[in-house]
């Protein structure tokens, strides 16, 4: 028994003696830990901040890199621009859906059939094209909005809850367009979903194809001529007469070429692939001249030059009296067989003036001056002693008939600063009616008008 429990003893010594030991280690190791904690918590930061700093350094250096990359790409070969659709919604009011319910799904529906599809909702209105619409008419409005393709739909539910859809699509790029209808049960907002627009999605599809790619349009004209592409490309040929535009096919565009010592070009160009358009310019004239009928009764004969842009003209005029058309009956003493007259006078003048617009429109209208002398050409020239110089003001419309020619219709007040009274014997033998104005230095004409006939050389 002794043997025994002196065993048990030193058994028990050992594994006290053993744990005591494993404790220490225990506690050596969590002193180490606790030691090399903050180190590593240190090391670790240490590696954050450093990792941060260069991620910072490779964005700043990249940034402008990229930048340059894309601008320069940007300049040589732009991405092709997205397909843009505006469509135009016409609906009757129905108290089922709220105002433009039906027209947002339908936009909604359209941007997510595809990637690239930009699409713009307007409702009807008298201004916008209607169903049914010329296509030039609609091709037009479209450009104006900035689109290169359109989609006119006319809403419709009936009182048996059935949504009637018809429309027009067109493709401003292909000149294209197509017709459809269908017709789907709806009977309120809760049952209106991307579904109830498939047809319209599927023909959008095939008739507003994306665009593939980009080539390159070569101009060639006169050089520093502006051009305009719509949609919204503008250029300038350079001092060779060149520019190029990366535009993206299938496409048709509308060209216009503006110089200012040239007539304006406008061209069409159906664009499938590289091709070079030259421009057929042809100079502005830089003289015109003009055949009339003062008051429409006297000849008169004018020249002008007009200025590199076209707007003003200055020149000189004169209107000669001995042979015109009587408009008024003359007593026995006057010097004329009822038919014509003829006046010993002639005016020899000035002409200025401004006209608006383009050189193309149809239509002009013009303001001008022309201050004249009056002379007398019986028993040679001299100066009409009571009015000897007279001022006119012109104001008209000159009707381009063909190319460089047109008609002009003018009227024409003309003052004189000369005794009212003595001027009105003079002009008119005291009886000159409603149609001038007599002061004391002034005298007015208020009804003269001129038709003429101008060519521009």
């Amino acid at each position: 028994m002794v043997v025994v429990a002196t065993r048990i003893t030193e058994l028990s010594a050992g594994v006290a003696s053993r744990r005591t030991a494993s404790e220490s280690v225990i506690r050596q190791r969590g002193s180490a830990a606790r030691r090399s904690g903050p180190r590593r918590a240190r090391l670790r930061l240490r590696v954050r901040v450093v990792l941060t700093v260069i991620a910072l350094l490779s964005a700043v250096i990249a940034h402008p890199l990229a930048a340059q990359s894309e601008s320069v790409n940007g300049d040589r070969l732009p991405d092709p621009r997205p397909r843009r659709i505006i469509v135009i919604v016409q609906s009757v009011d129905d108290p089922a859906f709220p105002s433009g319910v039906l027209a947002e799904s339908l936009a909604a529906a359209l941007a997510a059939s595809r990637e690239g599809l930009q699409v713009r909702v307007t409702a009807s209105s008298d201004e916008t094209p209607q169903l049914g619409a010329d296509r030039a008419h609609a091709n037009a409005y479209a450009r104006e909005h900035d689109a290169d393709a359109y989609l006119l739909v006319n809403l419709e539910r009936d009182a048996q809850d059935v949504l009637t859809v018809r429309w027009q699509i067109g493709d401003v790029l292909q000149n294209t367009d197509s017709t459809g209808q269908y017709r789907t049960p709806l009977k309120g907002p809760r049952e209106l979903h991307r579904r109830t627009w498939i047809p319209i999605v599927e023909a959008i599809a095939t008739d507003v194809p994306p665009r593939s790619e980009a080539v390159t349009l070569e101009i060639r004209g006169v050089p520093n001529t502006r051009i305009r592409i719509d949609p919204g490309t503008q250029l300038t040929l350079d001092e060779h007469g060149v520019a190029t535009a990366s535009l993206p096919v299938p496409g048709e565009y509308h060209l216009e070429a503006h110089h200012r010592e040239y007539l304006n070009v406008r061209e069409r160009v159906a664009l499938e692939s590289r091709t070079t358009l030259r421009l057929d310019q042809q100079r502005r004239p830089a003289v015109m001249a003009q055949a009339s009928l003062f008051n429409a009764q006297f000849p008169e004969i004018a020249a002008a030059w007009l200025p590199r842009r076209q707007e003003w003209y200055i020149g000189a005029a004169a209107t000669f009296f001995q042979l015109g058309v009587a408009l008024r009956e003359r007593d026995d003493q006057g010097n004329q067989d009822g038919v014509f007259v003829s006046l010993p006078l002639v005016h020899l003048g000035l002409i200025g003036g401004y006209r608006f617009g383009d050189e193309e429109l149809p239509a002009r209208p013009y303001v001008g001056l022309n201050p004249f002398l009056r002379v007398k050409t019986n028993g040679g020239l001299a100066l009409e002693p009571n009015a000897s110089i007279g001022i006119a003001v012109n104001a008209g419309v000159e009707y381009r008939l063909f190319a460089s020619n047109a008609i002009s219709f003018e009227w024409t007040p003309t003052f004189y600063p000369t005794d009212g009274r003595v001027a009105r014997e003079e002009f008119y033998d005291g009886d000159p009616g409603t149609a001038t104005v007599s002061l004391d230095g002034l005298f007015m004409e208020l009804t003269l008008i001129r038709i003429g006939y101008r060519r521009r050389f």
